[in-house]
């Protein structure tokens, strides 16, 4: 349950819901995940069979977006901030484009960025300033795919989630000035709505208290507002994998080493 300093925080925009399909019918996962639980399973009913107690494997999660599924997620940045939750055993590659729709509904390309992912865990990104075009009250959608080798052009069905750029009121403005931690900064942004401005906060406080309670109960509590949805699921996945000890990687933000690719 979503800790008691957090809970009921977020209140989603009012609007319409996400007018294209949320997420997609693929895994967003590659081959070496399925191959990988299987080893588990074996192993697991080995050790049984010598009387040995085990823990049951973690569930797999496929590379998730950080974003809500029942409503039209919210930022306040013309360059937002996404993050993503990635499973890594073998390197992949990676893709995250964002586009909007011109009037006669053909999809513009407005930002690309592909790179190898190596590792487990949470990645953030800010897209660059000087490569967005987004402005105040502009839709756009980001798509976040996978191809299961680092050398394959094949990828994956994306996942794609709709956000709405919206400026904060000038109320609003004056509440984060005066804010004095991360933490009230996230609380401001969820009471007023902003999904994406909230989990930026509660990344950049994750990594200056080395600690994920917080983004742990919001995930928590957003993925209860649909019990039945996959996205909800693989959210709460997150949210227990971020629980767990062992990890000690905090989210670590995309190297900008990597050369973004643009339209």
């Amino acid at each position: 349950m979503p800790s008691p300093a957090w809970a009921r925080r977020y209140q989603p925009p009012k609007g319409d819901p996400p007018k294209g399909k949320f997420g997609s019918n693929g895994s967003r996962g590659c081959s070496f995940d399925q191959a990988q639980s299987s080893d588990l399973n074996r192993q697991m009913v080995t050790e049984q069979s010598n009387a040995q107690t085990i823990s049951l494997p973690q569930p797999s999660i496929p590379v998730t977006l950080l974003a809500p599924s029942t409503h039209v997620g919210r930022t306040s940045a013309a360059a937002p901030t996404l993050a993503w939750f990635v499973t890594a055993t073998d390197p992949y590659r990676v893709r995250i484009s964002l586009f909007i729709l011109d009037s006669d509904q053909s999809s513009e390309l407005i930002h690309e960025l592909e790179y190898i992912e190596t590792s487990s865990g949470l990645v953030q990104y800010t897209v660059p300033m000087e490569q967005t075009t987004l402005q105040d009250g502009q839709r756009f959608f980001v798509e976040l795919s996978v191809a299961c080798k680092p050398e394959d052009d094949r990828f994956s069905p994306p996942f794609v989630a709709e956000v709405d750029v919206a400026l904060p009121s000038a109320a609003l403005q004056k509440a984060l000035s005066q804010a004095d931690t991360l933490g009230q900064k996230a609380e401001l942004f969820a009471t007023a709505g902003y999904w994406f401005d909230t989990v930026r906060e509660l990344l950049l406080e994750a990594d200056e208290s080395q600690s994920y309670q917080k983004l742990r109960a919001f995930l928590k509590e957003q993925a209860q507002l649909d019990e039945e949805d996959k996205h909800g699921q693989a959210l709460v996945n997150i949210a227990e994998r971020l629980d767990d000890a062992n990890l000690k990687t905090l989210a670590r933000p995309l190297d900008m080493n990597q050369s973004p690719s643009t339209p």
